[in-house]
């Protein structure tokens, strides 16, 4: 609450009373797109120079991320500043709340350089695709059909990720393949969740 006293145009007190008043401050949404910045390495692939775009942000490759972590330092990301293109990092602790692929507004960022205050979308945070393993297990001499989805960057991560999961002549006797989702029809329009391919 603030103590305001009404004054009329010549300066004279004409009231003593208490009014509150309630201050605002939004605090503006950011959008800042994924970019690829020019990253420079020494010989032995530690990354020692950046470029970045003005206002972008740019995931590290799992290679610059181990040796970063080798030194102590563990960073996800990069981001540059969208007023001033001062470079921040991404801790490799931070979480991204998500939708649908890209972030969805984070908690406030303010730059040290230029002191900007905004909340940070993260966009194309998440770029794994959706992929289908079809294979087959055996109980006894009845053989069952199964499809699992998974997310992954590519093929080769999504077969890494399903024999992780699975144990291959024991659990999967054969596995048919793992493609990429390529569309998707939903039979019940009250479940949405189920993937038919």
């Amino acid at each position: 609450m603030l103590a305001e006293r009404a004054t009329t145009e010549g300066g004279q007190a004409v009231s003593d009373e208490l009014s509150s008043t309630t201050v605002t401050q939004s605090v503006p949404v950011v959008d800042m797109p994924r970019a690829e910045w020019s990253r420079y390495h020494d010989p032995e692939g530690a990354l020692y120079a950046i470029n970045p775009v003005k206002g972008t942000w740019c995931l590290l490759s799992a290679e610059e991320q181990g040796k970063l972590a080798s030194a102590g330092k563990y960073v996800r990301a990069l981001l540059s500043c969208p007023h001033c293109a001062h470079t921040g990092i991404v801790p490799g602790s931070f979480d991204v709340p998500m939708d649908n692929g890209h972030g969805k507004p984070n908690a406030d960022f303010q730059c040290q350089a230029c002191g900007l205050v905004c909340r940070l979308v993260l966009r194309r945070w998440d770029t794994r695709k959706l992929f289908c393993a079809a294979y087959e297990t055996r109980a006894g001499e009845t053989i069952a059909a199964h499809k699992e989805y998974l997310h992954a960057v590519d093929l080769e991560e999504a077969q890494k990720f399903f024999w992780s999961q699975h144990t291959p002549i024991l659990e999967v006797t054969k596995l048919v393949g793992i493609a990429p989702v390529v569309g998707f029809h939903v039979p019940d329009g009250k479940n949405d969740r189920k993937l038919i391919v």
